[in-house]
Order: structure tokens, then sequence, then C-alpha cells
């Protein structure tokens, strides 16, 4: 354009349109993978599922001022991920398996309060069926 040449519209807008898509297909994909939902009676992480009932405890936060790790911390992430994202912070989850897995929120705090009161509220439904 500046040297007065032929001006190729066509491979320019090709090529924006090309990029706009790669572009989109990424938005799209960050934000169903590194998505949290809470309901009454599961945890979706990403595009993972968790019943609240598979959870049998909120483990407490990992000790800063300590030199070892938590198990949790090594346990697996959820949401197919292969490990926490990127600025969210790891919340260790007991299942009632035994096994232990990490749920991640970027305000992990209200992640915590919200899933340990959705656990006591159904383990609680849990005693009042039983009785």
């Amino acid at each position: 354009m500046i040297r007065g040449g032929a001006v190729h519209w066509f491979g320019l807008l090709f090529c924006a349109v090309l990029l706009a898509g790669f572009v989109w297909l990424q938005v799209v994909a960050g934000k169903r993978h590194i998505s949290v939902e809470l309901t009454e009676d599961t945890l979706r992480q990403g595009a993972e599922l968790l019943p609240l009932r598979n959870i049998a405890q909120v483990l407490p936060e990992d000790d800063e001022e300590s030199w070892d790790y938590e198990d949790w911390q090594s346990a697996r992430a959820l949401g197919e991920l292969s490990g926490v994202p990127r600025r969210r912070k790891g919340i260790g989850l007991k299942l009632t398996d035994g096994g232990l897995v990490q749920a991640w929120a970027r305000d992990h705090f209200t992640l915590r309060a919200e899933l340990s009161a959705a656990l006591e509220r159904l383990t609680g439904d849990d005693e009042k069926e039983v009785r």
C-alpha cells in the first residue's frame, strides 16, 4: 500500500477472519474449561461434574509457613486439566472413596465457605432422613 503496489484485499480479509476465529476458539475454550459452578447437588469445575455426595470433607488450608506439602496439594485437579489453572488456588477435597482431589477457584475463600456450607446442608438432610 505504501509503495503503490496492488493490495490483496482477499488475502488480508482471509488472514483477519482466520486470526479472529482462533482467538474466538481460545476464549470459548478458556471460559468452558476454567469455569466453576456450585449447585445444591454438584460441583462443576471446567468440564468435570462432581456430585456433592461423593465429597467426604473439605480439607483445611495449607500452612504458608510450613515447609511440608499437604497430601492433597499433589492430588489431581478437577476439571480435566493437568493442574490448577493459573491465578487460581487449590482446595483439598477428600472423597468418600478415600481419594484426594483439588478443587480450585480464583476466590478460593468463598468457594471453600460455600462448599463447606453445602456439605453441611447435605449431611444434615441425610441425618433427618435416617431419623
